[in-house]
This record gives structure tokens, C-alpha cells and sequence, in this order.
């Protein structure tokens, strides 16, 4: 027969507690001043001194006023809390009793047997407790006001009313102006005219828009004034609204464009805030007579033939297709920088020919242009190579449609893309994004082009050490910017290609998956991944097995998905568990972008560490990548 001894609270009696000290008068309440607090923003005070015979006390926010305004509306107080100390008991056992035996049961009430077959046998107690009074400080009387407060610029006062635990309400002190909050306004993190371009016409009184500025949340006022920090010879700037106008002394031979830096000051603190000029912010064209603007950047960003290699046969009188720059403003013109001696182009069209002066020795020859755009408006040239392939031949050939492999970073050398960790979790550096030292598999061989090695993978493998265990972890592997736009036409098939592969995977105790790897975009990355607006895009991947076979849609739930499925998102007939996944984004949607950025995060879903208490290796999940690839191919 087997005992287990336990201690049962079945049947327990209690000892009362006396002698809490009462009658507390509660005097010299006092809390440093919180000064240069940024309007609307999250605000904590320290812990206020007071003289109370050593005993907490509970706070109430009694009323808050300005010193502008008076007392403020109860609103005002919606975002605000303070902390209260409260009365609690500790439990300690002063007497055991054994009052009997009973047989142990398993949760569907079946009898518990040991290994030779017999019952377990469970002693009873019967417990005194003496329930010990505990007075918690609580943090009593931190003032916490949430982010998205209504406390804009100005002064402060709230009092609080002070009443000790120990005490009836009866017993409450009121403390005027106990505590006093200096907020400044909050300053702008960007600046912008809409539209971007600005025509100004010279002998006219045109001036710009007035700007709109963008602060870290939503203010409802501001009281700023601006100045020009550049560009002061031709324009200047109306302090009180911001618009630019006409400097009267200025005169021009030709269209001027500039993109003018600006300083907002703050009317209330004197802080300054400088907005180097930039596209996106504001472009003035100042000209003689009036403009078509805002069809697109003055010079474009891109230059497109297609298809991108063309034949021009000697005396066939043969001509290429336009130039496309309808990622930018039209008004422009087009030039031979390179190859004049061998080809000519149309001013207006971009379209190339043979030049009539030059005669063809060879059955062939391969020449790449470089084709000078100059804008119309701003008389800026923009020089554009490889973007097309002449093929200047004695008959007519057939050329191959092209595929462009534009991007393909270097695993092994961390060339085309940076790491961000806002939760790194202490994970060593032989396992936090680490460059494998052997060749990756061998599956991406075939599509890997000409002149790119074969290339190593990168691992991240959310581990610690002794013992092992899971950390939070929320980093990213962040690709570098790219301009789209090149293949922004109906003749490209556009898509981003990369393989991973997920394995070492403990599910959670409910069967969820501890983290997984989340895929982002952004044309507007800030260079910290926590500001930057993303969009996730996991549920447009497709993906294949080891490149063959099915292709599914959105990325695989990670583990091998069995066991239990809180989420309903298992599926093990997939099997992508442990294998390497050819996964596509398609592009279409983004070619428009100059600054395209794609991201893979490691995002951990659980609270605190998990450890795992298995062999080594198994964790939150193990990811690797190789032969990340944006390629446009020609339809």
C-alpha cells in the first residue's frame, strides 16, 4: 500500500488578528514637480513623501485645474490614475491534525493505483491558519497619466484627497495643488506642401500652400512659426502660415527648381525643429510662365524600353519602341550621352535608330546606350545606363525575351540587408541571424543566375543556454531599399523569390506555435523598423515544396502541426515541416515604388521565457534563409 501525505483545507479554522493602529492624521503631502512633459503624452510621477505614522494610504484624484482656465471637466481625468496601498492578509498554519485517510483519485474520479497495482493512500489534515493582517504600499500615490491625455501646453494643479488603509473614509485629508505637471507642446517630425510641387510664376503674387505639419500623435492646436534655413535669395517664407512666396528681387534666364530646407520654431518654448528639403516634402519650380506640375517627379526615376533588347537591321529603316518615363513628369526631353556615332534618337519620343552616316562592318553588334533625360521644367538631366540592348545586325535576328535577377544579397557577406531587434532575448551571436559557413541546398541552383555564387544560408535560432529555453524575441532581417519602378510596365512579371526552411519547433502547452516568422512591406522604410508603417503580406506568399509540386497560398503554420490546434490553423497534410520552401511574393502591386522594402520578422507569441526542458536544440523555432531574389522577367 502507497502513502502520500497532504496537507487538506477541507476543514480549517481561523485565528483573528487585532491591534491595527486607526486615528492617523495624515500631514506634509508633498510630490516633486514634473516640468518639460510633452503634451498628450504618457506621464508617471515618483512616489510622494508624506508624514502618515508609518501607515499607507489610499489616494483619490479629487480635481485637476490650469492655471490658464481654472478647474478643468471631469474628462480631463478619464486618462489619469492613481495608486492606492490596500489591506492584505499572509496565511501562516499554527496547528496540524491527521483526521483520517482516504483513496486518491484521478480528475475523472477513478482510483490512483502505485506500480506493484495497489491504491495510494492520501492522509488527511485538519489546519488552524492565523490570517495575518499585511498593509501593501502599492506604490501608493503614483500619479500615471495615459498616453492620448488631454493635458496640451500649460501648468497643472491636482488635488488629491489622502485617507489612511487603516481607516474609514471618515478620516480623509485633502491636499490642494498637491502635485503640479508643466507640459510643453509637442514638436513636429515632419513637414509637407500639398501638392509636393509648387509653380511660381515670376511678376505674379503666387505664393504656396500653406504646410501641414505631422506630430508624434494628434494635437488639436499648435502655436509655431517658420523660417527659410535656405533659398533665401529666391523665395521667402510668411512666419505666421508658412507659405513661400517670391523673393522680389529675384530674376531668372531659365526655370529654377529647388527644394527649400525649413526651421519651425516653437512660439511657447523657442525649440527649433530643422526640415532639410527633400522631393516628398516640397519642390518649387519658379518660371516665367505657368507650369503643368504634379505628373509625377520633375526627372523620372525610371527609363523603360520594352523589350529591353531590340534588333535594328542596317538599311531597314527600323526603329525602337518608345521611351516610357510615366513614373515622372512627361515634359522631357531625350539625348544619346554614349554610341551617337553608331545610333541617333528622336528628342521627343526616345525612340532609336541606325544613324544614316554609319555603316555596319560586322553581321552583328551588341551596343547599350546611355540615354540622357532632361527635364523640361527643371532643365535637370538624369543619366540612365543598361536600360536597353540594341542589336544592330545585317539580317534579322531573334533575341531571347530577358529576365532580370536586380537584386540578390550576399548571405554570407551580410551584403543587401541590415538586422533590427527591438527584443533581441540574449541570444548568442553563433545563433542571432548567423551566417552559416557551409553552402546552402541545392534546390535554388537552377534558377540561380550567371555570375552569383552558390550562397550560404542565414539561421535564426531563438535559443539560450543552460538550461535551455526560449527568450522573447521580436527581430528582423530587413532587405535593402529597392526602386521598382525600372519594371513598373504590363511587359514585366515582377517577383520577390526567397527559400526557407523551419524546423526545432516545441509547441506550447495548449499545441499553439511560440513564434513564427512574419513577412512585411513598406515603401518608406525609417531605418527603425518600430516607426516605420508596415504591412504584412504572409497570407500572399505562395510557396512550394522544395520548388516542385502544389502550390500553396500564405505561408505554413510553423511545427509539424500535430497535436492540439487552438488556432484551427494546423494542417500536416502540407508537410512543409523541416523542408525547403520556394516561396514567391508577386510584385505587380508595388512597381510603382522607389523605395521598396521587404522584411522577415521573428516574432515570439508567448509571455515572459518559455523553456522547453527537452534536448538541446528544440525551441520556439528554428528559421533559415537562402537565395533571396527580386527578378522581373519578360512576358
Amino acid at each position: 500500500m502507497s502513502f502520500v501525505f497532504t496537507m487538506s483545507c477541507e476543514r480549517t479554522s481561523f485565528m483573528e488578528s487585532t491591534g491595527l493602529p486607526s486615528n492617523i492624521t495624515v500631514r506634509n503631502l508633498s510630490y516633486p514637480s514634473i516640468v518639460n512633459a510633452r503634451a498628450y503624452s504618457a506621464i508617471t510621477t515618483s512616489i510622494p513623501t508624506m508624514d502618515s505614522d508609518g501607515v499607507p494610504c489610499g489616494f483619490t484624484i479629487v480635481s485637476v485645474r490650469s492655471e490658464a482656465d481654472g478647474e478643468l471637466p471631469p474628462e480631463y481625468l478619464d486618462a489619469v490614475g492613481v495608486s492606492s496601498a490596500f489591506m492584505d492578509t499572509i496565511r501562516v498554519a499554527v496547528e496540524i491534525t491527521e483526521i483520517g485517510e482516504k483513496e486518491k483519485v484521478d480528475k475523472d474520479g477513478n482510483p490512483v493505483l502505485d506500480d506493484d497495482g495497489n491504491p495510494v493512500i492520501v492522509t488527511l489534515y485538519d489546519t488552524t491558519f492565523h490570517d495575518t493582517p499585511l498593509m501593501n504600499p502599492n506604490e501608493a500615490g503614483k500619479i500615471t497619466i495615459a498616453d492620448g491625455n488631454m493635458f496640451g501646453e500649460g501648468d497643472y494643479h491636482f488635488t488629491l484627497a489622502v485617507t489612511p488603509i487603516t481607516d474609514s473614509d471618515e478620516n480623509t485629508q485633502v491636499f490642494r495643488d498637491a502635485f503640479h505637471l508643466n507640459v510643453m507642446p509637442l514638436l513636429p517630425i515632419g513637414i509637407t506642401y500639398e501638392p509636393v510641387q509648387q509653380n511660381l510664376v515670376i511678376g505674379t503674387d503666387d505664393k504656396t500652400v500653406t504646410p501641414t505639419l505631422r506630430f508624434p500623435k494628434d494635437v488639436p492646436s499648435y502655436d509655431v512659426r517658420f523660417e527659410l534655413t535656405s533659398d533665401t535669395d529666391k523665395v521667402i517664407i510668411n512666419g505666421e502660415t508658412g507659405e513661400i512666396s517670391l523673393n522680389p528681387e529675384f530674376t531668372i534666364t531659365k526655370n529654377v527648381a529647388f527644394t527649400p530646407s525649413i526651421k519651425v520654431i516653437s512660439n511657447v518654448t523657442e525649440e527649433e525643429v530643422d526640415f532639410e528639403g527633400k522631393e516628398d516634402m516640397l519642390t518649387i519650380v519658379i518660371s516665367s510662365e505657368r507650369l503643368i506640375l504634379n505628373a509625377g517627379p520633375l526627372l523620372p526615376p525610371a527609363l523603360i524600353y520594352m523589350p529591353y533588347a531590340q534588333n535594328l537591321v542596317a538599311g531597314g529603316g527600323m526603329k525602337t519602341t518608345d521611351a516610357d518615363v510615366s513614373s515622372g513628369n512627361p515634359s522631357v526631353t531625350f539625348s544619346l550621352e554614349t554610341e551617337g556615332d553608331k545610333l541617333v534618337i528622336d528628342e521627343q519620343t526616345g525612340e532609336i535608330s541606325i544613324n544614316p552616316a554609319y555603316t555596319l562592318d560586322v553581321d552583328q553588334l551588341d551596343l547599350y546606350p546611355v540615354v540622357k533625360v532632361t527635364s523640361l521644367v527643371s532643365y535637370e538631366e538624369r543619366l540612365f545606363e543598361n536600360k536597353i540592348r540594341v542589336v544592330l545586325s545585317k539580317t534579322a535576328v531573334t533575341l531571347p525575351k530577358t529576365v532580370f535577377n536586380f537584386f540578390y544579397p550576399s548571405m554570407v557577406n551580410k551584403d543587401g540587408f541590415t538586422i533590427n531587434a527591438p527584443v533581441r532575448g540574449g541570444v548568442g551571436d553563433g545563433l542571432f541571424w548567423k551566417t552559416k559557413k557551409k553552402p546552402t541546398h541545392d534546390f535554388a541552383d537552377a534558377e540561380r543566375p550567371a555570375g552569383v555564387a552558390k550562397g550560404h544560408s542565414t539561421v535564426m535560432h531563438n535559443l539560450v543556454y543552460e538550461p535551455t529555453r526560449s527568450p522573447l524575441q521580436d527581430s528582423w532581417m530587413v532587405m535593402d531599399a529597392q526602386n521598382l519602378t525600372q519594371y513598373d510596365s504590363p511587359g514585366y512579371d515582377t517577383k520577390a523569390i526567397f527559400w526557407y526552411k523551419n524546423d526545432l519547433v516545441l509547441y506550447l502547452p495548449d499545441g499553439s506555435a511560440p513564434a513564427d516568422i512574419e513577412i512585411y512591406i513598406t515603401s518608406d522604410y525609417t531605418g527603425d523598423v518600430t516607426t516605420t508603417e508596415w504591412t504584412q503580406v504572409n497570407d500572399k506568399i505562395k510557396f512550394t515544396i522544395e520548388g516542385t509540386g502544389t502550390e500553396y497560398t500564405g505561408t505554413p503554420y510553423p511545427g509539424n502541426n500535430l497535436g492540439e490546434d487552438p488556432e484551427g490553423k494546423k494542417d500536416p497534410s502540407i508537410g512543409a515541416y523541416e523542408k525547403w520552401l520556394r516561396c514567391e511574393l508577386d510584385l505587380a502591386d508595388y512597381t510603382a515604388e522607389t523605395k521598396f522594402t521587404l522584411a522577415f520578422r521573428y516574432k515570439s507569441y508567448y509571455e515572459e521565457e518559455f523553456v522547453e526542458g527537452v534536448e538541446w536544440g528544440m525551441c520556439s523555432g528554428r528559421f533559415v534563409f537562402t537565395d533571396v531574389n527580386y527578378r522581373a522577367e519578360e512576358k
